[in-house]
């Protein structure tokens, strides 16, 4: 959005900025590049139609599941900075609202909407987003419903996460909740509930798989709010008012006014609270990013086919795992050429964009002393512009002179004749009498 601000031409000003449109995929930017590098996936779009051919494209359908240990290791990457900001990828558009510098602005009315505010650890089961399905990675805690009639509870991985808060606004000593993470059920014993917030300690720290950490909620138990972690950054969640169709979220940045679109539910991460913020998304930064992913799931699979031995006993949990293991010493091997290779595009990237990027300030430096000549030119050319209507004022000035002159001699003249022909008759005269 940064670029477009920046092109708005010479004597206008943004008033406004609106987000809109469809949802983004909910697979992050990562994933989809690591399944494309490693799986060679594609994503398709059935109402896209090739420019060259003209045929349509087909439907992308679901992405199959990422599991297992690769499942694992993509997730530590991509929850290991916690600091990192929260993007939703709502809205695909924006508008930016235009006007004359010298015109006067006058904000619209727009439909509102109610704003809850939640720990990005927290699920709370009457405000938080409820998607159709489970959402691979989820950046922010979300409720489903099971096929199996359950709720199922999502939430981002956490670290050290070996605690779970639930709040119910009854008892209920029978209850029992089932947790799940990338290893495996983590809990699955009655805990009995009591009115409040009761803590639930798990027997270890709970590990992101594909789906993130799940927990199972039987819809007749009376959870109100679920929290796993520690993560107090704040997750503002959005709704229209009084079930309106559609509604605004309204806030200022850097004095511009910007209105975020809600059909429905849905939260908001910085990426839309922060409209004017340079945002990292070059193709560098993505191979950047991908070749950290990519490092640490080659690393952590040479290190466990190395060291890891068949267990003694067949019923040791840990025997999937092996299994599982050994069965990816082939695609460790890919992963490890991929990553050469991408460290090489990225070097070969690297160094294009340092060159464009000298030639581009060039550019802009030969751009502004042309723009700094121009304006000379123009300056010159308005000084003698004015200094050509100045003579030719003068000229005029002179022409009317010189014509009322000649009016005048004109006249001397005529009278100079007529006093001679007198003059000339009485000397005349004066001589005859003489």
């Amino acid at each position: 959005l940064l670029n477009f601000v920046d092109r708005i031409p010479a004597g206008w000003e943004l008033r406004q900025i609106v987000l809109s449109g469809e949802s983004w995929s909910q697979v992050d930017p990562i994933e989809a590049r690591f399944r494309r590098r490693v799986f060679g996936e594609r994503a398709d779009w059935d109402q896209s139609i090739c420019p060259q051919c003209g045929t349509q494209g087909g439907d992308a359908g679901p992405h199959p599941q990422i599991s297992g240990v690769m499942a694992v290791a993509l997730g530590d990457t991509l929850y290991a900075d916690r600091s990192a900001p929260l993007e939703s990828r709502n809205h695909t558009e924006f508008l930016l609202v235009l006007s004359r510098d010298d015109s006067e602005a006058h904000p619209p009315v727009v439909p509102g909407v109610d704003v809850h505010h939640l720990a990005a650890s927290v699920l709370d089961l009457a405000l938080s987003p409820r998607p159709e399905n489970l959402i691979g990675y989820p950046r922010v805690p979300a409720l489903v419903q099971g096929q199996d009639g359950l709720l199922v509870g999502q939430f981002p991985q956490q670290a050290h996460a070996r605690e779970l808060f639930v709040t119910c606004s009854a008892a209920a000593p029978e209850a029992r909740l089932v947790v799940e993470d990338g290893m495996g059920v983590l809990l699955n014993e009655p805990t009995g509930l009591n009115e409040g917030e009761n803590r639930i300690e798990l027997p270890r720290d709970a590990v992101a798989g594909y789906y993130g950490v799940l927990v199972r909620i039987p819809p007749q138990l009376p959870v109100t709010r679920v929290r796993l972690g520690g993560d107090e950054r704040e997750v503002p969640l959005v709704e229209p008012r009084n079930d309106a169709p559609v509604g605004y979220y309204e806030y200022s940045q850097d004095g511009v006014p910007v209105f975020v679109q809600a059909t429905g539910r849905i939260w908001l991460g910085e990426d839309q609270l922060d409209q004017l913020k340079p945002q990292e998304c070059t193709d560098i930064h993505w191979a950047k990013r991908l070749a950290a992913v990519l490092a640490p799931i080659a690393a952590e699979q040479r290190k466990r086919l190395n060291h890891t031995s068949e267990p003694a006993n067949p019923s040791d949990p840990s025997r999937l795992l092996h299994t599982e293991l050994q069965s990816q010493q082939s695609a460790y091997q890919v992963l490890q050429t991929q990553e050469r290779s991408l460290y090489e595009i990225y070097d070969a990237i690297t160094g294009h964009y340092r060159r464009l990027r000298e030639e581009y300030r060039t550019l802009q430096k030969e751009k502004q002393a042309q723009k700094n000549r121009i304006d000379e030119l123009r300056q010159g050319h308005e000084t003698l512009s004015a200094q050509h209507r100045a003579l030719e004022d003068e000229r005029e000035m002179l022409r009317e002179q010189h014509h009322e002159l000649a009016r005048k001699y004109g006249k001397i003249e005529k009278l100079f004749g007529q006093v001679g022909r007198r003059y000339g008759l009485r000397l005349l005269r004066y001589i005859t009498r003489a």
